[in-house]
């Protein structure tokens, strides 16, 4: 089977989502199929491993790229990029004739589903409520996206849905189709494990991307603020969103910004607590599986969070707060019990890789989806 797999984005600029679509290409390819990438917004195709085979290089499409990621520039000459971008997707679909494609869900345009389903049908994979995730960004961009979001997903042959939580969601009710949840997977073997970490005084990172108010930034400079002993590192965001975030020059509170995969798998690898997302219910969800704490597991990093795990119940290596606005404050001494248990704790990080390995791992999780787009393929 042909799969194509179309990225929305920068991929490149995302080593989170980058390592989890090569990780999931990588087993559909070890698997027997033939597997493509395609990224309209950066105007390339590649193969399951990663490797460039087809490169616009025209001056045109470059501008229509930084168009449309360029904030001064009006909304209408971003759509118009936009639409640019959907034109590539349906070139590189005519030269590579797939069976099926698979996408997350991308911000659509009228008629928009006529260049993923060009050849074959298509899968979409709903990682949050776009309804009101596009509007937190942008009154105008939510109610644009909210009139062709159904003309959209009502001509998808699947919807994968990261959550159980998304899948029983109002805004999905609607749909009609193949539907299945497959949560975020981690390939183990790209993030080294360190049974101890050597560090004398406790270390802790927070994974966030720019500018994403429910990752709680704010939330992370009230806890930084809370334990000055504690050294906090921050990949991501940079330090004027830290400053927006309410930041006064804490000395504990390392920005490192953005960091290339294996710089950042390196500095997660020697800490000792991870932070996942703490404001979730800023986008009205309860439930997730973000890409950071499946890292921070597969390194061995015990973490806190704010919300549900769809694959996590009750363990010793993660810490669950409220979801709440108020959720720091209330709970130190929880957060500081459970860093006191986890400092130094070989045994605690051995379970948590040992679960990621066999909960997690894209060998596992891989398999569900593609038995689920081969399933598409058939109907």
């Amino acid at each position: 089977m042909r799969i194509v797999y179309a990225v929305s984005g920068l991929l490149t600029e995302h080593p989170g989502l980058q390592s989890k679509i090569l990780g999931a290409t990588k087993v559909w390819s070890g698997l027997g199929h033939d597997v493509h990438i395609v990224v309209p917004s950066q105007g390339m195709m590649m193969d399951a491993r990663g490797g460039i085979t087809f490169r616009s290089n025209g001056a045109a499409f470059r501008r229509e790229k930084i168009d449309y990621y360029d904030r001064s520039k009006s909304k209408i000459r971003r759509l118009i990029s936009l639409r640019h971008q959907y034109g590539f997707l349906r070139q590189m679909l005519r030269r590579t004739d797939p069976d099926i494609v698979y996408t997350r869900y991308t911000l659509p345009l009228p008629g928009v589903h006529r260049n993923f389903s060009i050849r074959s049908p298509f899968i979409v994979e709903i990682n949050s409520d776009d309804s009101i995730e596009y509007g937190i960004k942008s009154r105008a961009v939510g109610s644009f996206n909210r009139t062709f979001r159904k003309s959209f997903l009502a001509r998808a042959g699947g919807l994968c849905f990261i959550s159980a939580e998304m899948s029983q969601s109002e805004a999905f009710s609607w749909y009609q189709g193949k539907t299945t949840v497959v949560s975020n997977s981690i390939d183990c073997a790209e993030f080294p494990f360190l049974e101890d970490t050597g560090n004398d005084d406790v270390n802790l990172c927070f994974i966030g991307s720019p500018h994403q108010s429910w990752h709680g930034l704010d939330k992370l400079v009230t806890l930084a603020s809370s334990f000055p002993l504690w050294r906090f590192h921050v990949i991501g965001p940079d330090r004027s969103e830290l400053i927006q975030a309410g930041d006064t020059g804490l000395e504990n509170l390392v920005c490192h910004g953005y960091l290339r995969g294996p710089e950042s798998r390196q500095l997660v690898a020697g800490m000792d607590i991870g932070i996942s997302t703490l404001a979730l219910h800023r986008k009205h969800m309860d439930e997730a599986s973000p890409l950071k704490s499946r890292q921070y597991l597969a390194h061995g990093v015990p973490f806190i969070s704010a919300y549900a795990d769809t694959d996590i119940t009750a363990s010793d290596f993660q810490l669950q707060l409220p979801n709440a606005d108020n959720n720091i404050t209330p709970n130190l001494d929880r957060i500081e019990r459970f860093v006191a248990q986890a400092f130094r704790n070989k045994d605690l990080r051995y379970r948590a890789r040992r679960f990621a390995e066999e909960k997690l791992d894209i060998s596992v999780k891989e398999t569900e989806r593609l038995n689920f787009i081969c399933s598409v393929v058939r109907q």
